[in-house]
């Protein structure tokens, strides 16, 4: 039996959430990746990415970050009309010189995309119905771990709990016990240096 520290207490509920809506979350990917391939056709047609492919890599401007925020622009709006954050899957890819150096800093701007708006607000629906659930199931499952203080009685009302507990909360290593020999002559070593210990 060991006591439920805050420390495992969380540790359970990460490994209870580890693996949960991973079929929303791979609909969320195919979303951007779909997404992806559209901003980056808004920018570079087929046309101009065969062409630049075939400049030196030394002339060549390409897409400087591994993830992306996408955002949609009116021109002479002030305000864009939706953002997409971590786009991934353009890193390396031509891009004209402007879009590749804003890229360095993690951000494309794409201006008069209005037939991308729809899915992007799609994505962003699904990544807040995603945290909504997420953070539901969190509440549920914290609130069971929370309820008890010890791995005995978290299995007791929650068997299947058992499978998210770590190994060491289970099998928590036995406290090594001192010989009382042992204290006594630490205790009659110290007496013999001048430490002054209680009776």
């Amino acid at each position: 039996m060991s006591r439920l520290t805050n420390t495992i207490r969380e540790t359970i509920v990460a490994n209870a959430l580890k693996n949960a809506f991973q079929k929303e979350q791979g609909a969320i990917e195919a979303l951007k990746a779909q997404f992806a391939e559209k901003a980056y056709r808004h920018v570079v047609s087929v046309k101009e990415e065969a062409q630049a492919k075939l400049a030196p890599e030394a002339f060549r401007s390409v897409c400087h970050s591994a993830k992306l925020k996408v955002s949609l622009w009116k021109r002479g709006e002030t305000m864009g009309c939706a953002t997409v954050k971590d786009i991934r899957g353009l890193e390396g890819r031509p891009m004209k010189q402007v879009d590749a150096s804003n890229s360095k800093y993690g951000d494309l701007r794409l201006y008069d995309a209005d037939a991308l708006v729809p899915l992007a607000d799609k994505i962003n629906a699904a990544i807040k119905q995603l945290e909504t659930s997420t953070g539901e199931l969190r509440k549920s499952v914290n609130s069971i771990v929370q309820s008890v203080g010890t791995t005995e009685k978290l299995i007791a009302v929650w068997p299947e709990g058992k499978l998210f507990i770590p190994a060491e909360a289970l099998n928590p290593p036995a406290k090594s016990m001192l010989p009382a020999v042992v204290v006594s002559g630490v205790n009659k070593s110290l007496r013999k240096a001048g430490v002054q210990l209680a009776a």
